[in-house]
């Protein structure tokens, strides 16, 4: 998550995967295209049936992709209405979620497992509340972020934490 606006008044973050969902997308495109013009005109026996088959399923991979990674998310820390609002938007819904800027306790890390290189480790940042027994995720989905520490402090260093 990158920090788009930090001012006395609000501190917005945002996770906004344009790159990876357009890449996906026209890459998608392509496999589509391929498949149109290889899978109908050859024979089953042909290479490019296969060819075409298998960008069939690039197609219909890239299709589940892009589902998994085109959400936005967006917190918003405002002092003058005292709200933290996470707005989670997918391709088939938002859902938005409110809670108290002062029953914010700390910023916490949440960490699941390690990436698929076992380098790194999925995490993310969760909200430690007054009012919830349990951690409230920023995001729906722990990703590897470059470095979340320097994206707490700087909440840790916007909110009076105490």
């Amino acid at each position: 998550m990158r920090i788009t606006e930090d001012s006395h008044t609000r501190l917005i973050l945002e996770h906004r995967p344009v790159a990876l969902t357009g890449f996906l997308l026209c890459f998608m495109l392509i496999c589509l295209a391929l498949t149109a013009r290889w899978l109908p005109n050859h024979s089953a026996g042909s290479i490019w049936f296969w060819a075409g088959l298998l960008c069939l399923c690039c197609t219909l991979v890239s299709a589940f992709k892009i589902y998994r990674t085109a959400e936005r998310v967006k917190v918003s820390f405002r002092r003058q209405t005292g709200m933290i609002t996470i707005i989670h938007k997918t391709l088939f819904g938002l859902d938005i979620n409110r809670y108290a800027l002062a029953d914010l306790e700390d910023i916490e890390f949440v960490e699941q497992g390690k990436s698929h290189t076992g380098r790194r480790k999925f995490c993310c940042l969760a909200l430690k509340l007054k009012s919830q027994a349990s951690l409230v995720p920023l995001h729906p989905r722990c990703m590897p972020d470059l470095d979340p520490s320097t994206t707490a402090q700087r909440i840790r260093n916007w909110v009076p934490i105490k």
